[in-house]
C-alpha cells in the first residue's frame, strides 16, 4: 500500500471512529448560551414595550377619572352655594341639589367608573400581561432547546482541562502527526498496529465525556406547565388585587357617603315644607345642611386623591419586572451550567445512564400493565371498592357504630321570623342594618364572587351586538341573587344600551296570557291576536336588553299547562337576534321545564347564582361587615367559657381565626349557599356590644330538620310542588292536587306558620296571594324531598 493511499484510508477510518473522530461540542454549547442570551433580551424588550403601553393607557384613564372628579364636585358646589346665601332656601334650588347629586351618581358610576375599569381590564389576572411575558419566554427557551442535539461529547486534555478542542475531532487536532506516525510502512498489518497502538495513547492523553443537554436544558429551562407558581404571577396577583381591593373600597364608600347625602337632603327637605309651628330650630337645619355639603364635598375630594394613587402598587411591580426577569435568566443559566459541569462526573453520568435504562424499563413496564390490566377494568373495580365501602359505612351505622356526638339542636320551627329580626334589628348601629339588609344588591359595590358572571354577561352582550343570536337564563333558589345579579347588570350596562326592565308577575296559563302580558308590557302596543303579531311587534322596536324576572311563572302543572310557556318560548326564539333576552328562573322550576318542554334549548347561556363553598359567603358577608367600620369578634362555645384576658395577642389572632372558620364552615352548610339564607342565619347570630363599640359574632347552633320527614304526605308532596313551580297561590294549589279551597289553604297556612313557606301580597280580604318557599330553609326543604324521592 502506497503512503497516500494509507493517508486516505486512515483518514476515513479516523473520522468514522466514534473516539477520534466525534468533534467537540463546546462551540455548540457556547452557541446556545450566546442565543439564549439574545433570545431573552429580544423578548425582554418587546414584552416590557406592550407593558409599559399598559401602564401609560392606565394613567391616561386615571387622570381623566380624577379630572371627571373634580368637575361633579365643581357642579355640585355650584347647587350647594345659592343655599347657603338665603335661608329659608328656596324649593326649587333644594330640589335641583338633590336632582344633581343623584345625576352625578348616575354619571361617575356608570361612565367614570365604566372606563376605568375597562381600562384595568387588561391587567387582570385572567388576561395574564405576566403570565404572557413568562410564556413568551419559555418558549424562547423551547424553540433554542429543540435545536440542541440528544448528546454532545466535550473533548478535554487530561493535563490541562480547561482547554477546549472548539469543535474539532481528536484526530483533526492531531491529524498530521497521526497520519506520519501510522503511514511510516508499506505494510498494511504494521499501519493497523500502528493505528491502534496510537489510538491507545490518544486516550490517555484526551478525555471525552458524553452530556445530556437537551434533558439538562429542559430541566434547568422553564416551559409553560410550570410558569404557573412563578413567583413574579404571584406577586403579581397580589398587586393587582391590592389596587382592585382598594379601588372597590374607594367606590364603595363614594357610594354609601352620597346615598347617605341625599337621604340627609331629602329629609331636610321634608322638615321645611312642614308648617311654620312645627318647624325646626333654623341654626338646626342649617347645620344639617351643612353637615350634607361637607359630607358630599369631602368623599368627592377624598376620593380624587385615592384614584391619583389607584396605579401605585401596579406601577411599583412593574418597575420591578424588567430586574426580575433578568435575575431569573441569570439564576437558570448559571444552574444550567451547574448542572453540566456536575454531570460531567462519574457518578453523574452513571447516574444518567441508569436514568435511561430505567425510563425505558418503565415504559415497558407499562405497556405491558395497560395490556394486561386494561384502564376500564381498573375502574370498575375502583367503583366496586368504593360501593363496599359505602354499604359497610351504612351497616355501621345502623348497628348504632361510630355515631358522631350530637350538637345542640335548634328546630327550624323555632327560628325568629322576619318581623322578630327587624325588632331585633333596632338594636344595631342604623349604619349596620343598612348593609345587612336582606334584599336584592342595587349596584355592584358589594358584589362578591359574580366577577365571571359579568365577563360572561359582557361577553354574550358584544355578541348579539354582532347579530348573533343570544339568550341567557340565570337560574338559581329563592334568595340565591338572580335579581341582583341583573341589577347590576343594569347599573353596569344601562348608560350603554336600552334596557326594559321586566316580570312575569302572575302565572301564565294559556296563549291569551302570554299576548296580554305583552300588551302590558310595551306601552302603546295594540291587541294581539296570535304570538306571530308580537314577534313582528318586537321586531319594529329598537333592538334592546329585555331582563326578564320570573321564569317559573310560565308553566302549572296541569292539563293545558303547556299552551302558554310554548307561546312565549316562541316569541323568544324568533326575536332573539333582535332582542337579548335574558330571564331569571328558579332552580326546580327550570329543571321541570327543561324535562317537559327542552327549554335548555332556547337559551344559548346558562348561568347559575348558588355559592359553591364558604370562602365566598365569608368574602361576601366580611365586606360588608369591613365597609360598616365595626370591629367584629367571634365569640367562643358557651361550654369553652370566655378566652383568657392574660392570653397573648398572637393567642388570641390565632383563636379568632380557628372560630371564624368554624362559624363560616357552618354558615355554609345550614344556607346551602344561599346568600339570602346566610344573611338571616348571620343577623341571628350578631349582636352589637356597647361597650366595645363592636359586633360580637354567636357560635352557630346545628339545625335538625330532621321533623321535615315525619311530615303528613300531603304536606311534603304540597312542598315539592311549591319547589317545581316557584311558587302557587291557594287556587293553583287547588287545581293540581284537586281540593277545594279551603283544604289548600289549610295545608299551605300551616306550613307558612312552621316558617318553610312565605307569602308574597294580599287580596281585598288579606289573604295571601300566592305562597313560595322560605328561602331560608330551601336547602333542608329540598334535600329532604330529594331523599324521599319526592322531588327530582
Amino acid at each position: 500500500m502506497s503512503v497516500e493511499a494509507c493517508r486516505i484510508a486512515t483518514k476515513q477510518r479516523a473520522e468514522r471512529d466514534p473516539f477520534l473522530g466525534t468533534p467537540d461540542g463546546t462551540p455548540v454549547l457556547d452557541g446556545f448560551f450566546s442565543d439564549l442570551d439574545t433570545a431573552f433580551s429580544t423578548l425582554k424588550m418587546e414584552n416590557l414595550k406592550r407593558l409599559t403601553s399598559l401602564m401609560e393607557s392606565l394613567h391616561q384613564s386615571q387622570a381623566h377619572a380624577v379630572e371627571d372628579m373634580g368637575k361633579s364636585r365643581d357642579k355640585l358646589a355650584a347647587c350647594f352655594d345659592p343655599l347657603g346665601q338665603n335661608w329659608p332656601p328656596e324649593e326649587k334650588a333644594l330640589k335641583r341639589l338633590i336632582a344633581e347629586i343623584d345625576a352625578q351618581l348616575l354619571w361617575l358610576y356608570q361612565k367614570v367608573r365604566f372606563q376605568l375599569d375597562q381600562s384595568l381590564k387588561p391587567f387582570s389576572p385572567k388576561k395574564r400581561p405576566v403570565g404572557q411575558t413568562l410564556d413568551q419566554i419559555a418558549d424562547g427557551y423551547a424553540a433554542l432547546i429543540k435545536k440542541l442535539p440528544e448528546e454532545i461529547t466535550l473533548i478535554r486534555t487530561r493535563r490541562k482541562p480547561a482547554e477546549s478542542l472548539n469543535g474539532r475531532s481528536i484526530f483533526a487536532a492531531n491529524e498530521e502527526e497521526c497520519l506520519d506516525r501510522i503511514c511510516a510502512s508499506t505494510w498494511g498489518l504494521i499501519n493497523r498496529i500502528r493505528y491502534h497502538v496510537l489510538r491507545r495513547r490518544l486516550k490517555r492523553r484526551y478525555r471525552a465525556i458524553k452530556l445530556p443537554v437537551r434533558e439538562l436544558a429542559r430541566q434547568s429551562l422553564p416551559d409553560r406547565a410550570r410558569q404557573k407558581d412563578h413567583p413574579l404571577i404571584k406577586a403579581y396577583e397580589k398587586a393587582y388585587t391590592e389596587a382592585m381591593d382598594h379601588l372597590e373600597d374607594i367606590w364603595r364608600n363614594m357610594r354609601f357617603n352620597l346615598i347617605t347625602g341625599l337621604e340627609e337632603l331629602n329629609e331636610l327637605q321634608a322638615q321645611l315644607q312642614v308648617s311654620p309651628d312645627e318647624l325646626p330650630p333654623s341654626d338646626k337645619l342649617q347645620e344639617r345642611l351643612t353637615d350634607a355639603r361637607s359630607l358630599v364635598m369631602d368623599i368627592l375630594s377624598h376620593t380624587a386623591e385615592k384614584l391619583a394613587a389607584i396605579e401605585s402598587p401596579l406601577a411599583a411591580f412593574f418597575e420591578e419586572i424588567p430586574v426580575e426577569l433578568e435575575l431569573a435568566h441569570q439564576r437558570r443559566t448559571s444552574s444550567l451550567k451547574e448542572d453540566l459541569l456536575e454531570a460531567r462526573l462519574l457518578r453523574a453520568r452513571l447516574r444518567w445512564a441508569l436514568y435511561r435504562r430505567l425510563q425505558h424499563g418503565r415504559n415497558l413496564l407499562t405497556a405491558l400493565r395497560n395490556r394486561l390490566f386494561p384502564p376500564e377494568r381498573i375502574e370498575g373495580k375502583t367503583l366496586l371498592r368504593t360501593l363496599m365501602g359505602r354499604y359497610t359505612q351504612r351497616l355501621g351505622n345502623l348497628l348504632g357504630r361510630a355515631r358522631p356526638q350530637q350538637e345542640s339542636l335548634l328546630r327550624l320551627a323555632d327560628l325568629p321570623s322576619s318581623v322578630e329580626l327587624a325588632r331585633k334589628a333596632k338594636d344595631l348601629p342604623p349604619v349596620y342594618r343598612r348593609m345587612f339588609n336582606i334584599g336584592p344588591l342595587k349596584s355592584r359595590e358589594f358584589m362578591v364572587g359574580r366577577e365571571e358572571e359579568m365577563e360572561t354577561l359582557e361577553d354574550i352582550l358584544s355578541r348579539w351586538q354582532r347579530g348573533r343570536a343570544c339568550s341567557v337564563a340565570v337560574t338559581g333558589p329563592e334568595g340565591s341573587g338572580k335579581t341582583s345579579l341583573l341589577n347590576c347588570l343594569v347599573s353596569e350596562f344601562g348608560a350603554r344600551h336600552r334596557i326594559r326592565r321586566l316580570e312575569i308577575g302572575q302565572r301564565l296559563r294559556s296563549e291569551q296570557d302570554v299576548l296580554n302580558l305583552f300588551r302590558q308590557w310595551f306601552e302603546g302596543a295594540p291587541a294581539f291576536d296570535n304570538p306571530a303579531e308580537v314577534v313582528a311587534f318586537l321586531h319594529s322596536e329598537l333592538p334592546s336588553i329585555l331582563a326578564v324576572e320570573g321564569g317559573h311563572n310560565l308553566l302549572l302543572r296541569t292539563i293545558g299547562g303547556r299552551d302558554a310557556a310554548e307561546a312565549f318560548l316562541y316569541i323568544l326564539m324568533a326575536t332573539r337576534k333582535h332582542c337579548l333576552w335574558i330571564m331569571t328562573f328558579r332552580k326546580y322550576p327550570w329543571i321541570r321545564l327543561d324535562y317537559q318542554l327542552q327549554i335548555s334549548r332556547y337559551f344559548t347561556h346558562q348561568i347559575t347564582t348558588l355559592f359553591h363553598s364558604d370562602s365566598e359567603l365569608r368574602e361576601v358577608l366580611l365586606l360588608r361587615q369591613h365597609t360598616s367600620g365595626y370591629p367584629i369578634r367571634f365569640s367562643p362555645p358557651e361550654q369553652s367559657g370566655e378566652s383568657d384576658e392574660e392570653t397573648t395577642d398572637e393567642a388570641r389572632q390565632t383563636e379568632q381565626k380557628e372560630l371564624q372558620d368554624r362559624f363560616f364552615r357552618q354558615l355554609f352548610e345550614s344556607s346551602s349557599g344561599n346568600i339570602r339564607a346566610a344573611l338571616y342565619y348571620w343577623q341571628i347570630s350578631i349582636r352589637f356590644d356597647p361597650e366595645e363599640k363592636g359586633i360580637r359574632v354567636a357560635p352557630l347552633r346545628k339545625l335538625d330538620y330532621r321533623f321535615l320527614r315525619d311530615l303528613d304526605r300531603s304536606y311534603l308532596l304540597t312542598l315539592a310542588e311549591i319547589l317545581s313551580h316557584g311558587g302557587l297561590s291557594t287556587d293553583e294549589h287547588g287545581d293540581i292536587f284537586r281540593l277545594p279551597a279551603l283544604k289548600s289553604r289549610l295545608i299551605l297556612d300551616y306550613l307558612t306558620q312552621i316558617n318553610l313557606l312565605e307569602t308574597e301580597g294580599s287580596d281585598p280580604d288579606g289573604q295571601p296571594l300566592r305562597y313560595t318557599t322560605n328561602p331560608t330553609f330551601f336547602g333542608p326543604i329540598s334535600e329532604t324531598l330529594e331523599s324521599l324521592n319526592i322531588l327530582y
